[in-house]
């Protein structure tokens, strides 16, 4: 069910390169917007909006393998 779905998802979240993690967890979890993560992580929102594409197609990756 859901959960299973929910547990395979943060099983691949944990998986993903420490950057990606963090953009994930503060823009979903946050919900903050690409420019406040940019701040916080001394990086610019291109950068942040490239982790994130990055951090999908990690996820993809992870889940469609399991």
């Amino acid at each position: 069910g859901n959960s299973q779905i929910l547990k395979k998802i943060v099983d691949a979240l944990k998986r993903l390169p420490e950057k990606q993690q963090i953009v994930v967890a503060l823009h979903y979890e946050r919900q903050m917007s690409y420019r406040e993560i940019a701040a916080v992580m001394r990086l610019t929102p291109g950068r942040i909006s490239q982790l994130h594409t990055e951090a999908l197609i990690g996820l993809r990756a992870l889940l469609e393998e399991a």
